[in-house]
């Protein structure tokens, strides 16, 4: 039982590491991105446009950057896939530590069936967070209901909820926008 605990939490902390932003552009890794705890989806519905072009990774940060992202990363992932993720902020001397926020997110979109579908999905570094405010809230302590616990997953919880309502319109947005540019003539 240990060591499946420990094997668990060890891919935790590998796909949380595999989050940082140095490794978003390998292709051999995208599978990190594709998957995890679903937090948002929406389909937005688009017009049949006869042999529309595919929006561009520059359209896509153009629009991330209007829709309020604060540091967007965005990577083609195939056809009609996109995947992006944003940065709350960058630390150290020379900016090369990024702080995730909650959610990334694949964009994709079918001409054949008119619709745009945003998922986004909590970040394996914040799942691991989840994790380990749920391990502090369950161990076992001298003091009667784990205070301390207590309060440490409540304010990961707090957080989250955050961080949650401040992507939820970006999200939105980028669907929006994404669907407005396969509806329209705009090239």
């Amino acid at each position: 039982m240990n060591f499946l605990i420990g094997t668990a939490v060890t891919i935790l902390i590998v796909l949380a590491f595999l989050e940082n932003q140095y490794f978003f552009r390998y292709h051999s890794l995208r599978f990190v991105y594709r998957s995890g705890l679903l937090l948002y989806s929406r389909t937005f519905k688009t017009q049949s446009i006869a042999d529309k072009k595919n929006p561009s990774r520059g359209h896509i940060l153009l629009w991330m950057n209007k829709s309020g992202f604060s540091i967007p990363k965005a990577v083609e992932d195939g056809e009609k896939q996109y995947l992006i993720k944003e940065f709350l902020w960058h630390i150290g001397l020379k900016g090369d530590i990024h702080i995730s926020a909650l959610m990334r997110a694949r964009i994709s979109w079918d001409n054949k069936e008119n619709n745009v579908v945003v998922r986004g999905y909590a970040t394996w570094s914040y799942l691991l967070l989840l994790v380990f405010a749920v391990v502090v809230l369950l161990a076992p302590s001298k003091f009667e209901g784990n205070m301390c616990g207590g309060i440490i997953f409540f304010i990961c919880l707090l957080w989250f909820a955050i961080l949650y309502l401040y992507q939820l319109p970006h999200l939105q947005s980028i669907g929006e926008k994404v669907a407005e540019y396969l509806s329209s003539d705009e090239e």
